[in-house]
């Protein structure tokens, strides 16, 4: 699989190189990439120190969604009321959150600030959701297993609820980094103060530099690959942790004594009522 995606990627390039010059499409349309990296290398005094803000704030801004989306789905989805939440949550993640960032810059005003809030609102919505569903698609014998030997919400957490909800919230974490990501580089573009790689992007444009252009879209892609493919790696790194307690908790076969290995420990005396 991983030479299948190295041989697509070196086929794209290698058009993007190719193409321009076999067909004779202008310059002002399609640089080739060898032209690109030319026009990048010199520019790149300017490009170089605009790397950091854009990749500081999708960092922290990942961070934050991640934290905060967990958190607030874990509580939605252990709690009936809450859990009503879910549809105009759903609703609001069909609304193009690109109109929300005018009003941020408008109320904290443009800056590094206002970007890693907007990417923040952007890509927390999803986090939130499949948590939440995560949560609520755990075995129910087990929760009623475990509630019945006493434990408490943070250990129904930690040794049912998380192991049985880990692959759906994975699957939300990288669809929120994903989208942290695209809103770092949207709010980039659409302020001309707030610095990063889109800034560049927006001023090459105006001033008609291709080249410049198609360089500052390569490292766009660039980093968000990397960043990608961390979040994979995060998303494996949890997996391997959770290790065979992810798969026992999802297991239809689990029996009360398979609960009690899971759950050691828990004081009989507490009662917590079913989620």
């Amino acid at each position: 699989m991983l030479g299948l995606r190295a041989g697509i990627v070196a086929l794209i390039l290698l058009a993007w190189e190719v193409a321009p010059r076999v067909v004779g499409i202008p310059k002002a349309f399609i640089v080739p990439l060898s032209s690109s990296i030319e026009v990048g290398v010199r520019e790149w005094g300017r490009i170089g120190p605009s790397l950091w803000p854009t990749i500081s704030a999708m960092i922290i801004g990942i961070a934050v969604t991640w934290a905060l989306g967990i958190a607030l789905g874990f509580i939605i989805g252990t709690s009936r009321s809450l859990a009503l939440l879910t549809r105009p949550l759903g609703m609001l993640y069909a609304i193009p959150f690109v109109i929300v960032y005018p009003l941020l810059s408008v109320w904290l005003g443009p800056g590094q600030f206002t970007k890693i809030v907007f990417a923040i609102v952007y890509g927390l919505i999803p986090v939130i959701l499949t948590t939440a569903s995560g949560v609520r698609s755990a075995d129910e014998r087990l929760v009623r297993a475990a509630v019945s030997m006493g434990a408490t919400r943070g250990q129904l957490v930690q040794k049912v609820l998380l192991p049985g909800s880990l692959p759906i919230v994975m699957s939300g974490l990288r669809l929120g980094g994903g989208l942290v990501i695209i809103a770092v580089i949207v709010s980039e573009m659409l302020a001309s103060t707030s610095g990063g790689i889109g800034t560049l992007i927006t001023s090459y444009r105006v001033s008609l530099n291709a080249g410049a252009v198609y360089f500052c879209i390569l490292l766009v892609l660039i980093i968000a690959l990397v960043m990608d493919q961390s979040i994979v790696a995060v998303e494996r790194w949890v997996r391997r942790g959770e290790g065979q307690r992810s798969a026992t908790s999802l297991s239809d076969e689990m029996t009360v004594s398979g609960v009690a290995a899971i759950v050691p420990d828990i004081p009989t005396s507490t009662r917590i009522g079913a989620l």
